[in-house]
């Protein structure tokens, strides 16, 4: 005799009916995963788009890109007692500093351009607001105390896929998912090398891309590392590049088993300062593929040449390969499968023509060196 359970089913039958759905949601939940992700994909892709349109309409109104350290904009507002010199207060700014009007966050723009004026006219001089200083949440001024304003959180700085740049940054300086480019050389951080479109002390208007606005890229993605300076992860975290030779061979062999860094680089944190101009913070290399590992070489002594520099690589939680904003403003997306040319050709201090030794991938993060188009 068959006992029925529910609505005159058999227990035999409620079982097959369970497994049925079972496996339907089996089935569904990737596709519902892949969705989501297809739509993080598309928002990540307009907020790259925001910052190339916002870079055009700052061009529009001073006829150059913002430089990453030592913009006119802010050099002007330096204290009578900093000098030229990149590694000092204002002189670090970065592009998104200058790029903040147009992004919609004028007010902290004009929170920033108002402190270097109040710094201006001090006798003391106080730089516990500089973008690399993050042992004070408040900046001293003559009325009392305010809100770092490097602390902000900016959403269009922060791509929805990635998981370390959701994480709450009220204790530590805002933080990037976006990077501008550096090109296709290995540099120290405040070097006048290089030859993407983004350049320490030098101006660059549209008349210098010569190799095209759509075959010259803008942005991309990298992944902020973990807050701790210990990431692990191939995608997000710094490896410390022993060779210190400029060799993407070399950077590449410390990705470990599954993704892993073999020797981490405590001296920095990917894209843990939105407002600072060195690498690690805000610019990438055209040299590694597309989520290949990132590596920095760090030394404490000042008088060494390629202190600071890195290899910082675009990298993405998307299958399969980064989105880049093009000079033109148009959105692409790269495979990890690009041409990347000879990975063994040393590239510290490179030339301002010449065809990039990085293929493909290379000659887009150049612009004004004859390179192939995508």
């Amino acid at each position: 005799m068959k006992v029925r359970l529910f609505r005159g089913f058999t227990l035999v039958e409620l079982l097959v009916v369970i497994a049925i759905i079972g496996a339907l949601i089996a089935l569904l939940l990737p596709a519902v995963q892949m969705a989501r992700e297809a739509a993080r994909r598309m928002q990540c892709a307009n907020k790259l788009k925001q910052l190339a349109l916002a870079s055009h309409n700052f061009h529009d109104i001073n006829q150059r890109f913002p430089r990453t350290i030592r913009d006119p904009l802010w050099v002007a507002l330096k204290h009578s007692s900093i000098g030229d010199s990149a590694t000092t207060t204002v002189m670090r700014y970065n592009f998104f500093v200058s790029l903040l009007p147009f992004i919609e966050q004028q007010s902290i723009h004009s929170e920033i351009s108002g402190l270097c004026r109040s710094g201006q006219s001090r006798t003391s001089y106080s730089a516990d607001w500089y973008p690399r200083s993050d042992s004070t949440n408040d900046v001293t001024i003559s009325t009392g105390t305010i809100r770092n304003p490097f602390l902000a959180d900016i959403p269009t700085l922060k791509c929805p896929s990635d998981d370390n740049a959701k994480k709450s940054s009220e204790d530590a300086l805002g933080i990037t998912s976006y990077f501008g480019s550096r090109g296709d050389a290995y540099v120290a951080w405040d070097s006048t090398n290089g030859r993407g479109i983004f350049r320490v002390g030098i101006d660059i208007g549209m008349e210098s891309i010569t190799d095209g606005t759509s075959n010259s890229v803008f942005f991309s993605e990298s992944l902020v590392s973990e807050a701790d300076q210990t990431d692990q992860n191939s995608k997000s975290g710094l490896a410390l590049f022993l060779p210190a030779t400029g060799k993407p061979s070399e950077c590449a062999v410390y990705r470990g088993p599954g993704g892993t860094i073999q020797t981490v680089n405590g001296g920095g944190r990917k894209g843990w300062r939105w407002g600072d101009g060195p690498t690690v913070f805000c610019m990438f290399n055209t040299m590694l593929p597309p989520n290949s590992v990132s590596c920095s070489f760090y030394s404490s002594s000042p008088s060494n040449t390629n202190n600071g520099a890195c290899i910082v690589t675009a990298t993405s939680n998307h299958p399969g390969g980064v989105n880049i904003a093009l000079s033109d403003a148009s959105i692409r997306f790269i495979s990890d499968t690009i041409d990347c040319g000879s990975q063994t050709t040393s590239h510290l201090n490179t030339p301002e023509k010449g065809n990039s030794p990085f293929g493909i991938w290379g000659g887009l993060g150049t612009i004004g060196c004859g390179d192939q188009s995508l």
